[in-house]
């Protein structure tokens, strides 16, 4: 199901009737607040009206590829800057969080640093797809959630 979520006070009360029914919660993960980037979670709970902090990731990471599969978050791939470190640093791996024990864990690496990447969930299997390295990437890759490994596709 595809739902469209416009922010506003009548949209809020609108959707919330909804989600008493198929119960969903929206995460905000990573990203940049203007100055450097982030490794804060927040979760908008639409019961409540609500925004509240979850543990942060273990790493910085803006133009992060976030899905979920089987009621747990990934986020994948992304880069690190700071006012300090004008440097972009790309990450070749990812991080798994787990609402129930609200803890980011590191995943395997991939293949190669990226960021921007587009991501799908396809038979419990998590696919990134193109990206970022300086240049623009034309790859896929596939990761098996069960064997913590990854698979150029």
């Amino acid at each position: 199901m595809l739902l469209y979520l416009k922010i506003g006070k009548n949209c809020c009360q609108i959707l919330s009737s909804f989600f008493r029914i198929s119960f969903v919660r929206i995460y905000a993960v990573g990203g940049r607040d203007g100055a450097t980037d982030l490794r804060e979670t927040e979760v908008f709970d639409p019961l409540t009206n609500r925004w509240s902090q979850c543990a942060s990731m273990q790493k910085r990471r803006d133009r992060v590829a976030v899905i979920s599969c089987n009621e747990v978050l990934y986020a994948i791939g992304g880069h690190e800057s700071s006012p300090i470190n004008k440097n972009i640093i790309r990450h070749d791996d990812g991080e798994r969080y787990d609402p129930k024990c609200n803890q980011w864990t590191l995943i395997t690496s991939f293949s190669r640093p990226k960021e921007g990447l587009g991501i799908a969930v396809v038979n419990n299997k998590l696919y990134i797809v193109g990206g970022f390295d300086d240049k623009i990437l034309n790859e896929m890759e596939k990761y098996d959630i069960e064997t913590d490994k990854w698979e150029k596709v």
